[in-house]
């Protein structure tokens, strides 16, 4: 399609609409179905809010707060300021944390044995940029507090939690790139059930 319109039967399909065609497949939506209601009504910031310490919205009577938190420094070995998660990175890691959280019944995820491995878990090419950027988005989200507020039935819910409660990025070297990853994440499922 090109804009709104459609595009005339007879014409082949370009790779970016087959890929786009494939991409939402049944098999492939039912992995990405499961999603808090209120992150389904806000989401996280599209794009780098800088170095501010908590970022909100509001969306009808839907609220999200998430409030930048610190990680292990794995060479300094003490705490630093990590900033918010943004992009479409961390919400790629919440919708896969959620559905195997939900699919295997658990709230310990393994995440894969090296940071490759679970970037292609997510469908990404594990080359180049996508590497860096998850590690540096999945360090921001697991140590970022997330606060969700709905007000229903004239009752105000508020749930403070955080999508990942443990994560390792750092103890243990792959083969070849000397690149560290995670190995395991605690995924709170009360995100998911909530």
């Amino acid at each position: 399609m090109m804009g709104n319109r459609a595009k005339p039967s007879g014409e082949p399909l370009t790779p970016v609409q087959r890929r786009l065609i494939q991409a939402t497949s049944l098999d492939e939506a039912r992995e990405l179905l499961f999603q808090h209601t209120v992150f389904c009504q806000t989401c996280l910031p599209y794009r780098d809010p800088g170095d501010i310490p908590e970022w909100e919205r509001v969306n009808g009577k839907a609220r999200l707060k998430i409030i930048a938190g610190e990680a292990m420094h794995p060479v300094r070995g003490e705490f630093v300021r990590v900033g918010l998660p943004f992009g479409p990175k961390p919400r790629l890691v919440m919708v896969h944390l959620n559905a195997e959280a939900l699919r295997t019944g658990s709230p310990l995820i393994e995440v894969e044995d090296s940071l490759s491995a679970f970037v292609r878990r997510l469908k990404l090419d594990p080359k180049g940029r996508n590497k860096s950027i998850i590690k540096d988005q999945l360090a921001r989200l697991s140590a970022s507090l997330i606060r969700l507020g709905m007000v229903r039935d004239g009752h105000a819910i508020t749930i403070n939690t955080q999508v990942v409660t443990a994560f390792d990025l750092g103890s243990r070297k792959t083969s070849g790139n000397g690149c560290s990853g995670p190995h395991r994440c605690g995924c709170q499922t009360n995100i998911s059930k909530a």
